[in-house]
């Protein structure tokens, strides 16, 4: 599990899970993001102080490996789909 404190102190974590992408988990209470074509195609995800995050980003940044494909809106945060 690797972890991220954005610029207002609130810590997010990012974890491979059992599918090969990553479970994305925070405080997403004030969110924005953008899809394509539905609301259910997700490309962008910005919490409020940060980490933006969209598809075709690398998540080397976090110490991860793999190219954002897309995310799925969970109960606790966000699924990265990874290429």
């Amino acid at each position: 599990m690797k972890k991220y404190t954005n610029r207002y102190g609130m810590e997010f974590t990012f974890e491979r899970n059992k599918k090969g992408n990553i479970d994305w988990n925070g405080n997403f209470q004030y969110c924005r993001f953008s899809f394509d074509k539905s609301p259910t195609d997700i490309t962008m995800v910005d919490p409020s102080g940060g980490p933006y995050l969209e598809v075709g980003m690398y998540m080397d940044r976090f110490g991860l490996v793999g190219i954002i494909d897309g995310f799925i809106d969970n109960e606790d945060g966000f699924e990265i789909l990874l290429k």
